[in-house]
């Protein structure tokens, strides 16, 4: 009789087989969760207690202790190596330097376990040295935005110890213009000079790598805004870039002041936008700018001329800038100026003063009304005006910023007009800034 003995010893290797096979299956397990003690919290300010208190440094500390960061520049840029800056929750900032590099990125927010970190005074700039980020770094939340402190050279001092910072109006000094931020061909970093456009007697440092991702590029011959780290040298302080991005060097040359200024508007064009040498001629609402007028509507002529009445603007705001002037404890305004059909007798033309305009951008800068009580509101006559700019009438129930001031300022006239209730025209001439 035949039996199923193949059948059987089929079915048992295939049972074999698939318990072979199950058992050979592996459960690979999660990686562990690397604890980090919390220890105690610390701040950058309570840090520099710890390491005046120890009495010595470089200080390695030996005990847990933690502290809550947030990343404000990192290694992206090639401009800083196994280097990171971060500020605390009270805005103290404090340099990190990294066993190796990578790992924090501007905007971490992180928990630092200080155990086996060391605390020293480089140059006196505080930092926390050999920190290893895999051991000792928990991330808390990435992508968090911190504005930097927005400050002029001449403000740029210790305090600002590893701050991120934003400096307007500043240019390189000419000799530096044209060159490479750094020489990537034989491998040598770089600090150029920088100086205030208001000031150029207020300069500041600023440092390259040549490993940087920018070293290559070229600087400009214009001024601008810079967004950079204030690293600390003892008592001076270099500015590091973060990313090139940040250098907007992109306004016009930064202009030397003047001492006095005459202007009568002879060159000016009629019926043409206003291009005298060195002053500004901004259109901040409308279509229509300041202009050359050949018309004499006071016996005097070739004033310059704001007006909102011809073109389809509802509404029309242009500045008219002077060059920078060098501010005395005798300087003076004075000019004439006129209106013609302003029927509601409404003030369309208003004064301004400036010590951080720079040159371009006048929407970006700080203007100070000045006392404009007796500005023509209806007249074909010329009227003249003279304003002692560093008497305590002279703005408008404000502080003098002119005072004890010895930079350089702008004086800015800005017409207004409306379609729907001031449709004036004002001309200006005869304009004299002097001691």
């Amino acid at each position: 009789m035949k039996t199923n003995t193949t059948y059987f010893s089929v079915a048992a290797l295939a049972l074999l087989l698939t318990l072979l096979l199950s058992s050979c299956k592996k459960e690979w397990d999660a990686p562990p969760v690397r604890p980090i003690p919390v220890g105690g919290i610390k701040n950058i300010d309570s840090l520099r207690s710890w390491i005046n208190k120890n009495g010595k440094q470089p200080y390695k500390i030996g005990i847990d202790a933690s502290i809550y960061l947030t990343i404000t520049a990192d290694e992206t840029s090639g401009n800083i190596y196994k280097e990171v800056y971060a500020k605390d929750d009270n805005n103290d900032a404090i340099a990190i330097k990294l066993m190796s590099s990578g790992g924090l990125y501007l905007g971490d927010s992180i928990r630092l376990n200080l155990n086996g970190a060391t605390l020293e005074l480089s140059s006196g700039q505080l930092q926390i040295d050999s920190v290893n980020v895999d051991n000792s770094v928990i991330k808390m939340a990435v992508g968090k935005d911190v504005a930097p402190k927005v400050i002029t050279i001449a403000q740029l001092d210790t305090t600002y110890e590893s701050q991120l910072i934003q400096i307007n109006a500043v240019e390189f000094s000419d000799v530096y213009k044209g060159k490479t931020y750094a020489d990537i061909v034989n491998h040598m970093s770089t600090s150029y000079t920088l100086h205030d456009c208001v000031n150029k007697g207020k300069t500041a440092v600023a440092y390259t790598s040549s490993y940087a991702n920018f070293a290559s590029q070229v600087i400009p011959n214009a001024n601008g805004s810079i967004i950079a780290i204030a690293k600390r040298y003892n008592t001076t302080m270099e500015l590091i870039f973060r990313n090139y991005a940040e250098i907007k060097l992109t306004n016009a040359p930064c202009t030397d002041a003047v001492d006095t200024l005459f202007e009568t508007f002879t060159g000016a064009v009629g019926g043409s936008n206003l291009t005298t040498g060195g002053w500004s001629n901004y259109i901040q609402q409308g279509s229509q700018a300041w202009e050359g007028y050949t018309t004499t509507p006071a016996n005097i002529t070739n004033p310059c001329a704001a007006s909102g009445y011809s073109g389809g603007d509802l509404r029309n705001v242009m500045w008219m800038v002077t060059p920078p002037i060098t501010n005395s404890a005798t300087k003076y305004l004075k000019f004439k100026n006129a209106t013609k059909y302003n029927t509601n007798n409404t003030i369309q033309l208003f004064l301004y003063a400036s010590t951080d305009y720079n040159g371009s951008s006048v929407q970006a800068a700080t203007w100070i009304p000045i006392n404009t009580d007796q500005i023509t509101t209806m007249s074909s006559f010329y009227t003249t005006q003279k304003i002692g700019l560093n008497s305590p009438d002279a703005f408008n129930n404000m502080t003098n910023i002119l005072n004890n001031y010895n930079g350089k300022f702008y004086i800015a006239f800005k017409f207004v007009s409306n379609k729907t209730d001031s449709l004036g025209s004002y001309y200006i001439d005869n304009v004299e800034i002097d001691n």
